[in-house]
């Protein structure tokens, strides 16, 4: 019975703090120089940068930037 508790109690809060995550692909058609990206990274200022074998991309959120 103390087992079950302890499950019961550590399956509530899981369930309390989980989050719904959701993603898009952006591809070339959405700006990105190439569908293949190298790395990633977001700067101090939110921008996020996408190495490409095509260049380096700023993202801002809404348009890309290519470098």
């Amino acid at each position: 019975m103390r087992i079950f508790c302890c499950l019961l109690i550590n399956f509530w809060v899981f369930l309390s703090y989980s989050q719904s995550v959701s993603f898009h692909h952006y591809r070339v058609e959405d700006g990105l120089s190439h569908n293949s990206v190298i790395s990633m990274l977001q700067d101090h200022r939110g921008f996020m940068w996408f190495g490409t074998k095509d260049g380096l991309n700023r993202f801002d959120g809404y348009n890309y930037k290519v470098f």
